[in-house]
């Protein structure tokens, strides 16, 4: 998989209670991105990214999140 143009192969998220712990890769797989955002930042984070696999930590609270990502990420960002 190559990198987007956004320049992320891939982001992760750490959830905490009140924000997210961001961490972008590239195609080589090197750390490009690491920033705290908070809950009501993330859409309009993610809104403005190219379509990019975003991996999340399995848990019940971020099920919600995954449905929303799924949404933006057919509107296109």
């Amino acid at each position: 998989m190559k990198g987007s143009p956004n320049g992320f192969k891939r982001i992760s998220i750490d959830p905490s209670k009140h924000a997210f712990t961001i961490h972008g890769v590239d195609a080589q797989e090197r750390p490009v991105l690491r920033r705290e955002i908070r809950r009501d930042q993330v859409e309009s984070f993610f809104v403005k990214l190219a379509p990019t696999e975003v991996v999340l930590e399995a848990c019940a609270g971020l099920h919600h999140w995954g449905e929303c990502w799924a949404v933006w990420a057919t509107e296109g960002g």
